[in-house]
């Protein structure tokens, strides 16, 4: 999380005028959303047709945004455009946009676009929207893991909790003994632990001891 003073909190603001202009320009196939990084667990401040992955104010940071927080020097963060799904099942195409002020990163600007769409839903979306071609912006296109959409931090941090024991679970280059410490790494590569509760949520679904979680943590430092 990140102490923000009134002048961060100020070029907040002036991006929920931006993404309603955009909502207005593509329409309701886009959803727009603006992260504070001053509350990981309740970053939504602003949002524009959350209806596409159920979403209001106050929602917390998705686990893809953290993984794309905590995956290099924030200094050098940079504009990242990904395919996911909606917890629909409809597949997106993700925009996430670093948010400055001068140079200390406080925000993200996040777009979801529905690109499930029919041929009608298309036209209406596209026929007076030009394409603009970017090349400073990274592009991975296929879908690897869904982006967890949660209303509740709660309910975000569990998936996170049992997508990892899945994925640890299923990999047979990770002895059985050494499960639990490859979990704690994952989560931590992906920055879970930047949450609030994270530790002791993890240490009740592993039945380990929160200070066996908080020792791995220091282990993998």
């Amino acid at each position: 999380m990140v102490n923000l003073t009134t002048s961060d909190k100020n070029v907040l603001e002036t991006y929920k005028l931006t993404i309603k202009g955009l909502a207005l320009l593509l329409g309701r196939q886009c959803e727009f959303v603006i992260h504070s990084l001053e509350n990981l667990e309740s970053s939504a401040i602003a949002i524009e047709n959350g209806y596409l992955s159920g979403r209001e104010i106050g929602a917390p940071i998705t686990d893809r945004a953290l993984n794309f927080l905590n995956s290099e020097n924030e200094d050098t963060l940079t504009v990242k455009v990904y395919d996911t799904l909606f917890t629909s099942g409809k597949k997106a195409r993700s925009l996430t946009v670093p948010l400055r002020n001068d140079k200390k990163l406080i925000g993200l600007l996040c777009i979801n676009m529905n690109i499930d769409l029919s041929i009608a839903e298309l036209s209406e979306m596209f026929s007076n929207v030009e394409n603009i071609k970017n090349d400073n912006v990274t592009n991975t296109t296929e879908i690897t893991n869904q982006e967890f959409f949660g209303q509740s931090i709660e309910i975000m941090m569990q998936n996170m909790i049992e997508q990892y024991c899945t994925e640890v679970a299923n990999d047979i280059n990770v002895p059985n003994l050494e499960k639990n410490k490859e979990i704690i790494l994952r989560l931590k590569n992906a920055g879970f632990f930047n949450l609030r509760g994270s530790a002791e949520n993890l240490a009740q679904r592993l039945s380990i001891s929160v200070q066996t979680v908080y020792a791995n943590i220091r282990r993998n430092s």
